[in-house]
């Protein structure tokens, strides 16, 4: 069941822009936790851990699974690849190859 909720309207606590005016205690307690690490800051904190028995980090380690899985011809991981060397690959399309200089497009 959806819980059907009207929109606050401008009172003493906001400006004529709908802001919250100075002072105002309405949201006080509803912004992000204090000292609660984001999900990219605990993905890069496991990342950078050694594996027992490794002698390289998860990082590392991926990275290289991915170069390998790149060099073995798997498409995407080679697209990933790029994507991060460089900048994302731009794909021609509607492009057909008639003779090896000419190119003849499509609409």
């Amino acid at each position: 069941m959806v819980k059907k909720t009207t929109p606050i309207k401008n009172g003493k606590e906001r400006n004529e822009k709908g802001q919250f005016v100075y002072g105002n205690t309405a949201s006080v307690g509803h912004g992000h936790p204090k000292n609660k690490p984001s999900i990219p800051t605990m993905i890069k904190t496991i990342g950078n851990e050694i594996p027992e028995g490794e002698t390289k980090t998860r990082l590392e380690l991926m990275g290289l699974r991915l170069w390998d899985m790149a060099l073995k011809g798997n498409i995407r991981a080679i697209e990933l690849v790029c994507n991060r060397l460089e900048s994302r690959i731009a794909i021609a399309q509607n492009i057909i190859l008639t003779e090896p200089d000419k190119l003849i497009e499509i609409e």
